[in-house]
């Protein structure tokens, strides 16, 4: 007997761009019955009610869930706001010439665009700002920095593109820039409020959005937190890694608001190891001090193993800003080197690049690929006197994927009076380069290990015949 028939959701049909408010209300209501927005009616303007709509659904949380993964995903750095200039002419005409070469039909690349607008604008305003100048004077300034013709399509040019900065810092005026990451690119169902129509809004709409958003302050706030740290990460490199990564969450359909807005704080990261003294702890062997105590305590008078002093803080001074999180395909999330400069040197040889940092347990503890047994080299036999476990807490380097080729080493080494976990380079690291280690080779065996140096063993060359 056939199946019987699965009955399809029916939707309403899509109001006209002139659509009444219940009309508009009642179709978003067909797609997203529990959209927190369609208990206030009160609004004048359509174009306001569908904007903020859209900024306040999971699609556009979504959305910039997959600008970040499109990110991390990019083989190589995309650095287009990369400037050392003081010069505001300078600047202004890089993020012209930025937005001219971004606009594309990608959403990064979208985004990116009309951050690069954003920044123009601002440029412009902040020069005129006390300046009886009018654009046009500026313009004509930034144009001469470009070498573009001084003609009216290419002012023509630049104006449209002051234009869609001006309107784009109204309408985050009271949010911030962090708004611009959830502002759609595309008119999708069911709020059909594409970038065109935003640019397209009116003062009085504007103002009538950002009153419609106000009312949930709080879960705006949070929200544009998350997109003004996923525009850090795209322009200043400051690296930060968020809940729903650590916890590879795929879907926020089953989460409740609460729920949602946890998993878009970024992951707080172990400045130091932290020793669970909650466990039973065997002392290991050779262990010459008094016991139970924090396994990665040394004696006052052990020097570090940087500096060869008792009293430092070498460990403050390891190097900051020099990674970036990425996705490797099969492997999954990994640390790609970066550099000020692109193809430039990052760590030199046996520099040190970080602590591996985590939860401190007995030996034996986890089963898990996110621990390492810790040997204290200072100790007769180097003996494993805990694990550091990664799973729950850590830092970036425990991103750091294997390699049967590695680039870099774990290390035992006290520094700063502490026994610590140190990541260390085993040659020259370049700018673009993926930072692995190697784990063991009774970690990842055989079709386990997804390094490259595998992957190209499995790789199978067809046999040839030749026609005799």
């Amino acid at each position: 007997m056939a199946p019987y028939p699965v009955a399809k959701k029916c939707h309403s049909a899509r109001p006209n761009k002139n659509g009444s408010s219940k009309e508009w209300v009642q179709y978003i209501r067909d797609f997203d019955q529990n959209h927190k927005l369609l208990a206030n009616q009160e609004f004048k303007h359509v174009a306001s009610f569908r904007l903020a709509a859209a900024v306040l659904s999971t699609k556009a949380t979504e959305r910039c869930i997959l600008l970040l993964k499109s990110w991390r995903a990019q083989a190589s750095l995309i650095d287009p706001f990369r400037t050392t200039s003081n010069d505001w002419v300078i600047r202004a005409a890089m993020f012209a010439k930025r937005a001219e070469e971004l606009e594309a039909h990608h959403e990064l690349n979208n985004l990116l665009s009309r951050l690069a607008d954003f920044y123009f604008a601002s440029e412009i305003d902040s020069a005129k700002a006390g300046s009886t100048r009018n654009d046009s004077s500026h313009i004509n300034a930034v144009l001469n920095q470009l070498k573009w013709a001084n003609n009216e399509s290419a002012r023509t040019t630049l104006q449209n593109r002051l234009k869609i900065g001006r309107k784009l810092r109204s309408i985050c005026k009271k949010f911030g820039t962090g708004l611009l990451c959830l502002v759609p690119f595309s008119s999708d169902a069911p709020y059909h409020i594409s970038a065109t129509v935003c640019l397209k809004m009116k003062d009085v709409e504007i103002r009538e959005f950002q009153d419609l958003v106000s009312g949930y302050e709080e879960f705006m706030r949070l929200l544009c937190e998350f997109g003004t740290s996923l525009l850090n990460i795209l322009v200043e490199h400051r690296e930060i890694e968020f809940e729903y990564e650590r916890r590879e969450i795929c879907s926020l359909d089953q989460f409740t608001e609460d729920e949602l807005l946890s998993l878009l704080k970024p992951v707080p990261y172990l400045k130091t190891n932290f020793y669970n003294s909650a466990y039973d702890w065997p002392k290991p062997d050779n262990w010459q001090w008094s016991w139970p105590t924090d396994p990665t305590w040394v004696p006052s008078e052990h020097p570090c193993d940087l500096c060869g002093t008792t009293q430092c803080d070498c460990i403050s001074s390891l190097p900051t800003n020099r990674y970036r999180i990425c996705y490797y395909d099969r492997k999954g999330r990994g640390i790609q080197a970066y550099a000020s400069s692109r193809g430039g040197l990052v760590f030199n040889k046996n520099e040190y690049i970080g602590e591996l940092t985590g939860e401190l347990v007995p030996p034996a503890t986890y089963d898990s690929p996110m621990t390492l047994d810790f040997r204290r080299p200072d100790l007769p036999e180097e003996p494993v006197v805990c694990q550091v476990y990664c799973g729950d807490k850590g830092n970036w380097i425990r991103l750091v994927n294997h390699s049967c080729n590695p680039c870099a080493r774990f290390v035992f080494k006290v520094v700063s009076g502490k026994a610590r976990v140190m990541l260390q380079a085993s040659r020259e690291i370049y700018d673009g380069m993926e930072v692995t280690a190697k784990y063991g080779s009774d970690r990842l065996k055989g079709d386990n290990c997804l390094c490259e140096v595998c992957e190209a063993k499995r790789v199978t060359v067809p046999k040839t015949t030749i026609p005799g």
